[in-house]
């Protein structure tokens, strides 16, 4: 299947289940960027992908402290000292974290190279690799520095899957939920290439109504501003995946606090978002998670733009104040 993304520089998403497809070579070296686990699966099958060509490797720690300023300017200075130029590129193998890190190197690297997309998690194929945001985080802080650069094709293998680990698959199911709650199609954790294609889908949807993130692409932040806070109070220990999905869960809280729902309304949404299977108890104070909020990017003066959830397939975008948002948590 392959699936046409009309941004400011179109590009196309391959959905496959398997290695059968002929990636894009037009370019003379190419750094692939993986992490430690990754690398031992399928770096040797990838690297003969691309045989040939000139191919550096930068294997990165995994984990989202690897997502830093330090790894992203020991990956500039390689790509300079190898002589990269602005006719090569990068191949981000692995999952959000590897995928950020090389969009955002790839988008400032010579003003701008190529880079494509190879994810390996169920979280960064049904969402990160696909959209163009690439960032790193700083002092604490998720994504504090980054830019909007779309990458040169991803090359999304369901296979990839087989070799993921439990945790990983709940990473996931955390973004599988917001989808699920944007769209109201009730995904479930049997995950199919057609889940994922259903949910990239969306996405692509709305990317191309708001490529920079202006007004409706904000809906893609459900569970994101209280997961944010949470995973930063963790230290990064909670996978951000898990985060979202404790994120929705205080959404719908929250929700039904704003638009006054009943009982069971909160009920019904609470039980299809606990079908996944995951422990949503939060387990950082309410004071501590608003201060974190505040940091934000979505922060504005004294308040923020929440993505809130009205029931399945209708979310809203509302602002509210931080002493409003600290009297709904």
């Amino acid at each position: 299947m392959q699936i046409k993304v009309n941004t400011k520089k179109p590009y196309n998403v391959q959905v496959l289940q398997d290695f059968s497809f002929q990636p894009n070579k037009d370019f003379n070296s190419l750094l692939i960027l993986t992490d430690d686990v990754v690398a031992k699966l399928y770096l040797e099958k990838v690297y003969s992908l691309y045989e040939g060509k000139n191919i550096v490797v930068k294997i990165i720690k995994h984990g989202e402290e690897s997502k830093s300023t330090q790894n992203y300017m020991e990956v500039l200075s390689l790509l300079l000292n190898s002589g990269f130029t602005r006719n090569d590129a990068i191949l981000a193998l692995g999952g959000g974290v590897v995928g950020d890190l090389a969009g955002f190197v790839a988008s400032t690297y010579m003003r701008g190279i190529k880079y494509f997309q190879m994810p390996t998690t169920l979280l960064s194929q049904i969402d990160s690799s696909v959209g163009g945001k690439t960032a790193v985080n700083l002092d604490g802080v998720k994504n504090a520095v980054g830019t909007f650069y779309q990458p040169t094709e991803v090359y999304i293998n369901t296979s990839f899957l087989k070799t993921l680990q439990k945790k990983e698959f709940e990473n996931g199911y955390g973004e599988l939920a917001k989808y699920a709650f944007l769209t109201g199609k009730k995904f479930t954790k049997d995950v199919t290439t057609q889940t994922i294609a259903e949910a990239i889908k969306y996405k692509i949807s709305v990317v191309e109504a708001d490529e920079y993130d202006r007004g409706r692409r904000t809906l893609l932040n459900l569970g994101h501003t209280v997961g944010h806070a949470i995973e930063a109070l963790s230290d990064f220990d909670i996978p951000h995946g898990v985060c979202v999905y404790k994120g929705i869960s205080a959404i719908i809280d929250i929700s039904a606090k704003l638009y006054d729902f009943e009982k069971q309304k909160t009920e019904r949404l609470k039980n299809y978002l606990s079908a996944f299977g995951i422990d949503d108890d939060l387990v950082f104070d309410k004071k501590s998670i608003l201060q974190k909020i505040k940091s934000d990017k979505k922060a504005i003066n004294d308040g923020i733009n929440l993505v809130t959830v009205y029931d399945m397939g209708d979310c809203r975008i509302e602002n509210i104040s931080f002493s409003r948002l600290g009297e709904l948590l």
